[in-house]
């Protein structure tokens, strides 16, 4: 039976270390591609035996996955906030999906929004009415 990341009950401490492996496993997978990430590599980046990945996961593949609903669950929590944050204070549907793309972007920002989120400038909204996205 695979074990997966979400239990019921599973302690703080569990989770801390659940946490630690998405950290590491992310970290590897972006340097170095899938495939080349070893079991062994993220344990040693995560600072925990190899056994603790296997407690945790039963294979890299289902670490994998469940790293990838986590960061869905992130993601999909902060759009959520983004727009709820913006609905409170009386933003509009434009607002709202710039507060969404700020989120999602995290600030890192790709193209126009990140941009001039960056420089200071205008979101979305801005550059929508400005004829510049559409």
């Amino acid at each position: 039976m695979e074990r997966s990341s979400t239990t019921p009950g599973g302690s703080a401490r569990r989770e801390a270390t659940r946490q630690k492996l998405y950290e590491a496993a992310v970290t590897l997978i972006a340097e170095q591609g899938f495939s080349a990430t070893t079991v062994d590599e993220i344990a040693e980046r995560a600072g925990v035996a190899k056994g603790t990945v296997y407690y945790n996961f039963a294979s890299k593949s289902v670490l994998f996955e469940e790293l990838l609903r986590h960061g869905v669950g992130l993601l999909t929590a902060s759009l959520r906030e983004a727009a709820e944050r913006t609905a409170r204070e009386g933003g509009t549907k434009v607002d709202a999906l710039d507060a969404m793309i700020r989120a999602g972007l995290g600030g890192a920002g790709f193209g126009e929004a990140g941009r001039a989120q960056r420089e200071g400038r205008e979101g979305v909204g801005g550059a929508v009415a400005g004829g510049r996205l559409g």
